[in-house]
């Protein structure tokens, strides 16, 4: 006589609960980050009574509040992260004006009108195609390095931006 094993199984309980909800038609946790707050409003008023179902639809709102707060605090630190960003370039840009007596721009960037804010904040390419003689020497020299915004979160983290 061969003696075979049976596969191991479920807790009862998980089972019943799981098959339960299934029954009245309540999604899981999983299923419940696909649904907006008015399907889980309508699904709260049905089964108010249930302690299972309020406990998931009250978890997921308080799931969705937490991401909320951290995109928020994200998106501040951002925002003040880019505004000292500017603050540095901005200085950068008012020494470099008056190191070069106000000449920033060749002959190029003046008959193509070019701002000359943007030789800070643009493209380097851009930067030494307009950028006066002057200007260049200052960046090269390292007087008023041209700070992007790659190059200042680098320096932030090392603790030193200039």
């Amino acid at each position: 006589m061969a003696l075979t094993l049976a596969p191991p199984r479920p807790r009862v309980r998980e089972v019943l609960s799981s098959v339960y909800l299934r029954m009245l038609r309540v999604p899981d946790a999983e299923a419940l980050r696909r649904w907006d707050d008015m399907q889980m409003t309508v699904l709260l008023e049905r089964h108010c009574k249930r302690p299972r179902v309020y406990e998931l639809v009250l978890g997921e709102w308080d799931r969705r509040a937490k991401a909320e707060r951290r995109t928020a605090q994200r998106r501040q630190a951002d925002l003040a992260f880019k505004s000292a960003h500017y603050e540095a370039v901005h200085a950068a840009f008012l020494a470099a004006e008056a190191e070069c007596n106000g000449v920033l721009l060749n002959k190029a960037g003046i008959a193509a009108g070019v701002e000359p804010t943007s030789l800070f904040y643009g493209p380097q390419s851009r930067a030494m195609k307009y950028a006066s003689e002057e200007l260049r020497n200052c960046w090269t020299e390292g007087r008023h390095a041209r700070l992007t915004l790659a190059e200042f979160r680098r320096q932030s983290r090392e603790g030193r931006p200039e």
